[in-house]
């Protein structure tokens, strides 16, 4: 999936691994090898994704916890869980 189209030509891409999880998939997939500019932050994604950054519960990168701000770099492993709401 390459999710580049949108924008500025010219730019290097990077490609990642991303699995969505919940109503995360809906509309988009389950996994993807996912193309995007390279200096993309975790951010920049969710914006690509149309994810709003307040509905992630939990965010893996590399079997790691991840921040909004972590730069990706090409072959990283995004993973991608809704927050839960209840109480």
């Amino acid at each position: 999936m390459n999710l580049c189209e949108d924008t500025v030509v010219g730019y290097e891409t990077i490609e990642i691994d991303v699995s969505l999880f919940s109503s995360f998939r809906a509309g988009r997939f389950e996994k993807a090898g996912v193309k995007i500019p390279e200096a993309s932050t975790v951010s920049d994604l969710l914006a690509m994704l149309k994810i709003p950054a307040d509905d992630v519960g939990v965010l893996v990168i590399n079997g790691r916890d991840g921040t909004l701000d972590q730069r990706l770099i090409d072959g990283d492993r995004v993973t991608l869980i809704p927050a839960i709401g209840g109480g």
